[in-house]
């Protein structure tokens, strides 16, 4: 009977420490670990789980609707942003939305107001780029502590120094000179390599021109590899540019997202 109740009992401490790891707490710092690892399938998984265990808290519902917009999930995002203005109109993510979504911006009305609603105004002209507009706002702004001004700051420099490069003008440059597409995509080896196939292809293309003549089959097919390296290298020009602006648009999202999530 003894040896009964310490089973018992042992069982019992075990259940209890097998049911904390489904409480907020444990979840929170796990979605944390997820987040800090670029795992956002499964913190999105994770953060489901604490909706349900913490369904009456809008910042759940914040942080799940800032997730769905990091992952571009708009749809579910969209439907997050509609519960909270539903359930909670009042919260300070409620005014969140409606300043997200707000085209009239007028600091005279902002600026009046306390500082939790000028922190969720700045972090709604954050989410939307409107960078120069935030750096503004900041401007001779008392009522903001200085961490908060801080934490915006680096993140509005980091936005007005991410500048998009045009596709159009990375195939141009190696339609003039191969390869510089690719430098000003910033893919320098790229585009050291794409100028030398090219130039040796243009110069092994001259030599069979001047002791063949044009109308020998080692020019045409010279020709034909020298023209599909010059083509390629506009065309992969083109292309490692958008793929760039893609890069840096990824890298500002995440800088973004770690922002609000704060």
């Amino acid at each position: 009977m003894k040896r009964l109740g310490i089973f018992f009992f042992i069982f019992h401490i075990q259940n209890i420490y097998s049911q904390d790891i489904f409480d907020k707490y444990p979840s929170h710092l796990y979605f944390n670990y997820l987040i800090s690892n670029n795992k956002y399938e499964l913190a999105m998984q994770e953060f489901e789980r604490i909706k349900f265990l913490n369904w009456q808290n809008d910042t759940i519902f914040y942080k799940v609707s800032l997730l769905n917009w990091h992952n571009d999930n708009k749809d579910s995002q969209k439907r997050y942003e509609n519960l909270i203005l539903n359930n909670y109109p009042n919260s300070k993510f409620a005014i969140w939305i409606n300043e997200v979504r707000n085209n009239n911006i007028k600091f005279e009305i902002i600026k009046s107001k306390d500082s939790l609603y000028q922190i969720m105004f700045l972090k709604a002209l954050i989410f939307n780029s409107n960078w120069e507009i935030a750096e503004d706002f900041l401007v001779g702004n008392n009522v903001l502590s200085q961490t908060n001004k801080a934490n915006a700051i680096k993140i509005i420099e980091t936005g007005l120094k991410t500048k998009k490069r045009s596709p159009a003008l990375g195939s141009i440059l190696s339609a003039i000179v191969p390869g510089t597409g690719k430098v000003y995509a910033n893919e320098i080896k790229d585009g050291a390599f794409s100028f030398l196939f090219v130039a040796s292809s243009a110069i092994g293309l001259w030599r069979v021109v001047e002791n063949n003549g044009w109308d020998s089959p080692w020019t045409y097919l010279l020709g034909s590899v020298s023209a599909g390296f010059y083509i390629g290298n506009i065309y992969g020009s083109f292309h490692s540019v958008k793929r760039f602006n893609k890069l840096q648009s990824k890298e500002l999202n995440h800088a973004k997202y770690l922002y609000l999530l704060d």
